[in-house]
C-alpha cells in the first residue's frame, strides 16, 4: 500500500505536471481522435503554461494546485 502525502504544488513540479497531462490526454484520447489533434501540445509549452500559475497575478485568490506524492507511484496533481 502507498503512503501518499498531498501538499501544495511548487515551481520544480512544472515539468512533472506538464508530463502527466501529456500522457493523460493521450491515453485518453488516442484512438478516439486524430492524431494530430494530440500533439499540438508539448511537455515543454505545458510546463511552460504551468510555470505561469506560479507567477504574480497567476492563480485566482481561492485557487490553489496541489501535487499527491507516493514512493513507487506516479505523480498526481489537482487544481482547485
Amino acid at each position: 500500500m502507498f503512503q501518499v502525502r498531498v501538499r501544495p504544488a511548487r515551481v520544480e513540479d512544472c515539468w512533472a505536471m506538464a508530463r502527466i497531462i501529456i500522457a493523460a490526454t493521450e491515453s485518453a484520447f488516442r484512438g478516439r481522435v486524430p492524431d494530430r489533434s494530440l500533439g499540438w501540445l508539448t511537455i515543454e509549452e505545458s510546463a511552460a503554461n504551468w510555470v505561469r500559475n506560479f507567477e504574480p497575478g497567476g492563480l485566482d485568490p481561492g485557487e490553489y494546485i496541489f501535487v499527491a506524492e507516493a514512493e513507487g507511484a506516479a505523480g498526481l496533481f489537482f487544481l482547485l
